[in-house]
């Protein structure tokens, strides 16, 4: 007896103590559901795109020296003029209410954000009447700062303050827009003359035509993923309750934002996708099985994994994310293919003469055992290939659906086994499916025929098949952005467009310069701040790109009261300190995060388009080398931006994980067949479907990227499923002999109808993930669903001919009573 045969022989005794078996089954799966309630949801949208340590170490040291770059929630303000009174009012009240929320640490708006401007002589009387004694060192703060940057630039000022006087300068302050609870005219107007004359506020806060404008609540660096939930439920009520004037529009943007809405359609997508997949499901086992037990037992087997599966993530500690979120769907329709080779395979035991539905599922389990283990132990090795691909969410996605995938075996070779004697309606199912010949065991028996007298031409059609996408997906193009994550016409996706029209969008850059000698205190080392920004802003895609320079500038045009100043080099230490010391006497040093207080490093705020990783890399790799010229300086890259782009490297590293999966495949396969001939044949069934999606997703315009990526991954285990199958039973039907044809028939003819309606109840689970609101989940089921769909064709037209033609046939002889007498020798 071979070792297969006796390891066969003892897990049959699972059939003989069925009882106990399934006892122990329904317990272990309740104890694991008592645990579910524990599970928790965690939905962070950075994680698709999360950078490697050497970003994470980058982005802590831009921290350590310019203060957390935080993420800021958006209200976007639409009008015909949102400086009109009512709408300006409206959106200063929404600055403080905002600025009141817990987490919140600075509210940017044209009211609240203190910027350098002139004093009007009403504003000065108002002022005076209630100044504190705080108010007054901040004055007499900017005067000191004035005066010593009037006596830098003698030529300008020769008469120091007195020459100041005579151009009619006033004081020069460093303070929010509006005072109290309602902007007054006079502080209207004041703005008014900011945002003409400005650029600290043109597109940045308010639109060029005065239509749009933004309030930015700023998060703490601390602050938890409630609190930003908190705060966008709040904005929205806010915004609910106080509407905005007639004609007056507002709306949220913004990470946080995203966030909040991504976690909206996830939990949505929780019920809607596993209600879909287990309807899909049903009705593919209603209409292809046709009893109770082709229905409940695989459906009790999707069940138990589930509770086992979602149970063990509780008791681990491991949260639904992003992409767990599609586990439970997924197996749904994964835990039903094992569960359905094993009803189809018991039904032939019983159609083949077995005395006794325990003698049945005792031969069922012994042919199946094993094909199964390989079926499942492929499709955790699909998964398992993202465990070594080193971003955290994919990690966790692949080893979560690896286990499940293997727990689901190990269910269904336990479960099924021992509860098909318990269902009688099979044997009498078993006896008509042996003298029916219709429906789609027809269309399965035609297609086998007439492979089998055509194969070379099937597999010249297949092969120009490959080719051809082949060439077609050398086009495929790696990137990522962060609308990826969101349809075209989602409002997110809409805010976010017009923010990149109108201001400066919502992804953000950090650069900064190192230099020991401390040259960015310094005209000269601003300067080459200036040269490096100004190449900034002629890169596609950056819409902004701001220094310590251009707050300066911003300061000394107010003071001199020439727009000439705005463009001239800073002439001395002196003069550049005086300036700081300007922007310092609000408060607040608005070049804290621009420029550390000893000069040696420097930022670089860069403003872009969501227009790709790919561009973005392009572009730092570009702007390295440029900064390379400055001497001593070493550049430093942050910011959600550059974190995204990051990642980006890791989507290679997944398809090379998928070259280990294939490989690792190809051995199974051949170990399980002993053949290295048919380890090879496999190959190319599971390799066109994935070129095919790889030449769909260039046909279709979707890039590679975290979440399309995993398809190639997750569909090489399953797709291999039909093929192992299919393969097993061609080498029991070809050691039986006969005809090429013949073999193909019978090999068809008793797998075919399981691989399919396997196949279809994951094309109905994949499909039910186009109805996700969530856009990354909704291209995983559409690739999943193409890849899917090739493989059953190839599964079913090119596997058959490869075997045709592959694997040496025995010359035909009188078979009829011979090939009978070997069945039932197998048997």
């Amino acid at each position: 007896m071979s070792e297969t045969r006796r390891a066969g022989e003892g897990i049959a005794a699972i059939v003989r103590h069925r009882g106990v078996v399934r006892a122990v089954v329904m317990i272990v799966a309740g104890l694991f559901a008592l645990a579910i309630p524990r599970l928790e949801m965690r939905f962070a949208p950075e994680e698709l795109v999360a950078g490697d340590d050497d970003a994470a170490r980058d982005a802590s040291e831009l921290t350590r020296a310019f203060g957390a770059q935080e993420q800021a929630l958006v209200v976007l303000v639409e009008a015909d003029d949102v400086l009109a009174p009512e709408v300006l009012a409206w959106s200063h009240s929404m600055a403080r209410f905002l600025g009141s929320q817990r987490g919140v640490v600075r509210v940017e708006s044209l009211g609240t954000t203190p910027l350098p401007r002139p004093t009007r002589d009403d504003e000065l009387t108002l002022e005076g009447l209630e100044a504190g004694p705080d108010e007054d060192a901040r004055r007499v703060r900017a005067e000191e700062a004035i005066s010593a940057a009037v006596a830098s630039d003698p030529e300008r000022f020769p008469q120091g303050l007195a020459s100041l006087a005579e151009r009619g300068r006033g004081p020069v302050e460093v303070r929010p827009a509006i005072a109290g609870e309602v902007p007054t005219e006079t502080e209207r107007a004041a703005i008014e003359a900011l945002v003409a004359s400005s650029g600290l506020l043109r597109r940045r806060m308010i639109s060029e035509d005065r239509r749009v404008t933004v309030i930015a609540a700023v998060l703490a660096s601390d602050a938890s993923e409630d609190d930003a939930g908190a705060l966008v439920a709040s904005a929205r009520a806010h915004i609910a309750e106080h509407a905005p004037p007639e004609g007056a529009r507002a709306r949220l943007a913004g990470l946080p934002a995203m966030r909040v809405s991504m976690i909206d359609a996830l939990r949505t997508d929780q019920v809607l996708l596993v209600s879909l997949a287990v309807v899909g499901s049903l009705l593919v086992l209603a209409l292809g099985m046709r009893t109770r037990g082709g229905v409940l037992l695989p459906m009790g087997t999707v069940g138990i994994t589930l509770a086992i599966t979602m149970g063990g993530m509780a008791l681990a500690g491991e949260p639904i994310n992003l992409l767990t979120n599609v586990i439970p769907p997924l197996l749904v329709t994964i835990g039903l293919a094992d569960s359905l080779h094993l009803v189809v395979r018991y039904r032939e035991e019983l159609r083949e003469g077995a005395p006794d539905a325990m003698t049945a599922a005792s031969r069922m389990l012994r042919h199946m055992w094993l094909p199964c283990f390989v079926t499942s132990f492929t499709t955790a090795v699909g998964f398992g290939a993202l465990v070594v691909q080193g971003t955290p969410i994919l990690v966790r996605f692949g080893a979560i659906a690896a286990i499940a995938s293997m727990t689901s075996y190990f269910v269904a070779i336990v479960f099924v086994p021992a509860s098909l004697p318990s269902f009688p309606e099979e044997a009498k199912v078993s006896l008509d499916a042996g003298r029916m010949s219709r429906g789609l065991d027809h269309a399965i028996v035609v297609l086998a025929r007439a492979n089998a007298r055509h194969p070379r031409m099937t597999i010249a059609i297949a092969s120009v098949l490959m080719i051809a996408s082949l060439v077609i997906a050398r086009g495929v193009v790696v990137d990522s952005r962060l609308l990826d994550q969101f349809g075209g016409g989602s409002e997110i996706a809409q805010v976010t467009h017009l923010m990149e029209e109108q201001l400066d969008g919502v992804r953000e850059l950090s650069i900064a310069l190192e230099a020991d000698d401390g040259r960015f205190a310094t005209p000269a080392g601003i300067a080459q701040l200036e040269t490096l920004a100004r190449w900034l802003r002629e890169q596609d895609g950056v819409l902004r790109a701001t220094t310590m320079a251009d707050w300066l500038h911003e300061s000394w045009v107010l003071v001199t009261g020439e727009e000439t100043a705005r463009s001239e080099p800073f002439r001395n230490d002196a003069q550049v300190q005086a300036l700081r010391e300007l922007l310092a006497s609000g408060g607040v040093d608005p070049l804290d995060a621009f420029v550390t207080d000893d000069g040696r490093r420097a930022r670089i705020e860069v403003r872009m388009l969501d227009h790709g990783a790919r561009r973005t890399l392009a572009m730092l790799d570009r702007f390295r080398a440029r900064a390379d010229e400055i001497d001593g300086a070493r550049v430093t890259f942050g910011g959600e931006a550059w974190i995204a782009s990051r990642g980006l490297e890791r989507i290679v590293d997944a398809l090379g994980g998928l070259g280990s999966a294939v490989a690792v495949i190809f051995l199974v396969m051949t170990l399980l067949f002993r053949s290295v001939r048919l380890g090879l044949l496999s190959i190319p069934p599971n390799a066109l479907p994935l070129a095919m999606t790889l030449a769909y997703m260039v046909l279709r315009g979707i890039p590679l990227h975290a979440a399309t990526v995993i398809v190639f991954t997750v569909t090489v285990g399953l797709a291999v499923d039909g093929a192992t199958h299919v393969i097993a039973r061609f080498r029991e039907q070809h050691a039986l002999g006969g005809t090429p044809e013949q073999i193909l028939l019978r090999t068809m003819e008793t797998s075919g109808r399981a691989v399919v309606l396997s196949a279809l109840t994951l094309l109905l689970g994949y499909g039910a993930l186009l109805f996700s609101a969530f856009e990354p989940i909704r291209l995983f089921g559409e690739l999943s669903f193409v890849a899917i769909g090739g493989a059953l064709i190839a599964q079913l037209v090119l596997l058959p001919a490869l075997l045709a033609v592959g694997v040496p046939h025995e010359k035909p002889s009188a078979q009829g009573a011979t090939i009978e007498e070997k069945q039932r020798a197998s048997a």
